[in-house]
């Protein structure tokens, strides 16, 4: 089961998978509700060195950004860092 924030499209969600490594889109993976914390994850976007962006990824991000009960919202990225400045 996936879960989203109740007002993301579907069309929204796979226009973002596309921009994804293996279609793995941002999706939640774990709440927490003593805090209402929560974890999600998706793989790595697909820039490359054109850098170039998607908009609805973004948006995607940005909807759980908002839906978060935390007050910081943090992006962990797990790959060795000389993968992530290449990419």
């Amino acid at each position: 089961e996936l879960i989203f924030p109740k007002d993301v499209s579907e069309e929204l969600i796979k226009t973002s998978a596309n921009f994804r490594s293996k279609n793995r889109i941002p999706t939640l993976t774990y709440f927490y509700q003593k805090n209402q914390t929560s974890l999600s994850r998706c793989s790595q976007p697909l820039a490359g060195i054109s850098r170039s962006r998607s908009k609805e990824d973004e948006e995607l991000i940005e909807y759980f950004r908002k839906n978060s009960q935390s007050e910081k919202f943090i992006i962990y990225d797990c790959r060795p860092m000389t993968n992530a400045y290449g990419n």
